[in-house]
């Protein structure tokens, strides 16, 4: 039983670590990221060295949460 504490200990330091202001605030940066990708799309799109389309939303959002819960 003492296994299943200490896992569910963990689980709950996990959780009180990734506070729900920051995700919210890393899917918020996802999205304007996303916008911002869309607005340099034409420029980007120019050169060859990356497909600027292969780029979802879902991405910049994982990458807004991820840059907003880095530890300090």
């Amino acid at each position: 039983m003492e296994n299943r504490k200490d896992i569910i200990d963990f689980l709950h330091s996990i959780i009180n670590q990734l506070m729900p202001q920051k995700i919210i605030l890393g899917i918020l940066a996802g999205v304007v990221i996303m916008g911002m990708i869309h607005f340099i799309t034409p420029c980007l799109q120019s050169s060859t060295s990356f497909d600027v389309e292969a780029i979802h939303l879902w991405h910049c959002i994982c990458f807004g949460i991820v840059l907003f819960n880095r530890p300090k």
